[in-house]
Formats: C-alpha cells, structure tokens, sequence
C-alpha cells in the first residue's frame, strides 16, 4: 500500500498543505480537523486505484497531477461527466412513424417477429409515445456483471438502480421499436433485453422488450421476463440510453 505524501502534519494542523507543488485550498473543511477521516479517505482513494488495476506509482502520479486532482473534483462534485461504457451504437427516432399502426406495419412488411395482438395491446397504451421531431439517441449495451453484479442474482430494480448510478437511462418503449427495426445485422442467437419501464406482457405478467436473431434468418422483437423478483444472471445483456 503506498504511503502518502499529503503533508498530513500540516492538515491536521488546518495549515495549507502542498500537493504537485499546489496549495490546497484554504475553504475550510470539518475534515481538515478531523486528520484520521482525511487519511481514510486518502486510503480509499489508493484502494479505489488498486481495484482498477493501478499500483503506488499511478496513485503518486495522481497526487501531483494538478489537472488530474482539479478534474476528480469536479466530478464529486457532478460537474464532470465521462463516459463509463463505450457508445454500443446510435439510433434515430422521429423517422416518420407517427402512430402505434405505423411501427405495427413496419414491423410486418419488414419480416420481423412479432406477437402482433399483444404488441398492439401494449403500443395502444399511455406509455407508448412518439418522438415529434428527428433526435438521436445514444445506446449502450452491457452484461449485468459489466454493472458490477458478477455473480449474478440481481433484481431488474437493482440492475436499474446502478445503471442509473453510472450515467445510463431507461429507453422510451419507441427506442426498443426503433432498434429493432434499424439493427438489421444482429448476428444469430444474439439476445439482449431493453431496459424500459415494465409493461403488462401477454401472459399477465410484468415485462421488458427483448431482440433475438434466430437461425431461420427472422429477427425477433418479442416480450421478456419484467417480473420484480426474477433473478438475472451475470451474462444477461441490457441496452441503455447514454446520458452522456
């Protein structure tokens, strides 16, 4: 574990202590006073670069880093944004589909699977809407281990939850639609759910969106396990919208 070199006397003493050749700033600080809970913190932070592969000398770099120490402020503070997956691909909403019949008949011309009664049940609703205007919407696809579950056995609630935490969103149910009218490549026995809000599946019971692509060349926008206590495993895929 690497030693640092905060000039931890000078803290504790709520004197300006030098870091990279920088002062820190002279705000006041409850932590300033409280020297052990800095030094914690401190050590979570060199803990936090050992998990993601880093050792002391990454640590020690950080610490003199001016711009580095500046730019993990500002993202404490929210003021920062990175992107924490890789944008998996982008779509467009607002083609020129205006009404729940429109996407139905596109859907049917285009050869895809559906379950036409059910998918007209659930378009018909209050949570189906239509973009008005042509925007484009980036989307990320991740496993439920990549969201830090590696083990599996999580809940859709919890899977939201830390997808929310690292900066992704839920796709409108027109997202799910437009994907899979627009990804006509999807390689055979692909499978991912959509993550949208939960809407009544044809079996009565809570569910999601999912695309397939079978053998027999159809590719499949059809309705996945939504239910609140169904435990996903670590391999299951999501799409998400990046807000970022």
């Amino acid at each position: 574990m690497v030693r640092l070199t905060l000039s931890h006397t000078a803290i504790v003493r709520g004197t300006p202590a030098t870091v990279g050749g920088a002062k820190m700033a002279r705000k006041k600080s409850r932590l300033i006073t409280h020297g052990r809970q800095l030094n914690d913190l401190g050590l979570a932070f060199v803990e936090s670069v050992y998990e993601a592969g880093g050792n002391d000398e990454d640590a020690r770099r950080i610490f003199k880093n001016d711009l580095l120490r500046k730019q993990l402020g500002r993202l404490v503070m929210g003021k920062l944004k990175f992107e924490v997956f890789p944008i998996w691909k982008t779509i467009r909403l607002g083609t020129g589909l205006k009404t729940a019949e429109d996407f139905l008949t596109a859907l049917k011309r285009g050869g895809y699977g559906i379950q036409s009664d059910w998918m007209k049940g659930v378009l018909s609703g209050p949570s189906f809407t239509i973009a008005s205007e042509k925007v484009k919407i980036k989307l990320v696809k991740v496993t439920v281990s990549e969201l830090g579950f590696l083990k599996g056995g999580v809940k859709i609630s919890g899977i939201y939850q830390r997808a929310q935490e690292l900066g992704l969103g839920l796709c409108s149910l027109e997202t799910a639609l437009q994907l899979r009218l627009q990804y006509k490549d999807q390689p055979v026995d692909d499978v991912f759910s959509v993550a949208t809000k939960t809407f009544m599946g044809p079996q009565g019971s809570p569910d999601t969106f999912y695309l397939t692509s079978a053998g027999n060349g159809i590719l499949y926008l059809l309705s996945g396990d939504g239910h609140p206590e169904h435990l996903w495993s670590a391999a299951a895929s999501w799409v998400f919208v990046a807000n970022y």
